[in-house]
C-alpha cells in the first residue's frame, strides 16, 4: 500500500512517514536508497559531516534530491521513520537561469527590442526545463522512497493513495453469481 506524500511547496520538499515494529532504522532506509540510485546509475553522495542532508542524489542535469531522515522511538521495538526529499536546482541550472535573467535585463535596457524578446523566450524555455526537471526529481524521489519502504516492510502512516479501477465488470456484479455477472443482459 502506498501513501500520498505531504508536499511543502515553499521549501520544495515531499515528506513520507512509516512505522515498523522490528526496529528497522533510518540507516537501513538510506542504504536501500543508496542501492536504488546506484542501480540506476545516478550519482549519490552520503553525508559524512555537518551537512543538512543524509543523502544527495543527482536526479538529472537540472535538479538534485536531498534526502533527510529521522527516527522516532515509540517504545519497545517500534519506530517511526520520517523521510523528507528536498528538491534543489543544480548549480548549472541556477547559473543558466541567472545568466538568462542578466541577459534579459541587459538587453531590455541597452539592446534592441528584438534581442530582448529572443532572450525572454530563451529564459522561458530554460525555466520550463528547470521546472520539469524538478517535477521529474520529485516523482523519482517519491517512487524510490516508496519502493525502499516496501522492501523493508515498513507500514505507511500517511493518507493511502487511491488505486485506479480498471475493471470493465460493473461494481454491482455479485461474486456469488460469477456466470451471470459475466454474461450480458438480455434485451
Amino acid at each position: 500500500m502506498r501513501q500520498q506524500p505531504t508536499i511543502d511547496w515553499k521549501y520544495r520538499s515531499i515528506r513520507l512517514s512509516y512505522w515498523n515494529g522490528v526496529y528497522t532504522t533510518r540507516e537501513a532506509m538510506l542504504e536501500h536508497l543508496r542501492r536504488f540510485f546506484a542501480s540506476r546509475v545516478r550519482p549519490v553522495v552520503a553525508d559524512t559531516g555537518w551537512k543538512d542532508f543524509d543523502l544527495l542524489v543527482e536526479a538529472n542535469p537540472w535538479s538534485r534530491i536531498q534526502f533527510k531522515t529521522a527516527d522516532e522511538e515509540l517504545g519497545g521495538r517500534e519506530l517511526r521513520t520520517n523521510v523528507a526529499a528536498r528538491l534543489r536546482l543544480s548549480t548549472g541550472a541556477r547559473a543558466g537561469l541567472g545568466a538568462c535573467a542578466i541577459g534579459v535585463a541587459t538587453s531590455l535596457f541597452l539592446g534592441p527590442p528584438i534581442a530582448a524578446v529572443a532572450l525572454c523566450l530563451v529564459a522561458g524555455v530554460i525555466t520550463i526545463c528547470a521546472i520539469s526537471g524538478l517535477a521529474e526529481a520529485a516523482n523519482l524521489a517519491y517512487h524510490a522512497v516508496e519502493q525502499c519502504a516496501g522492501e523493508l516492510n515498513l507500514i505507511p502512516l500517511g493518507k493511502p493513495v487511491k488505486s485506479a479501477t480498471t475493471s470493465s465488470v460493473p461494481a454491482a456484479a455479485n461474486s456469488e453469481r460469477p456466470a451471470e455477472a459475466a454474461q450480458p443482459a438480455a434485451r
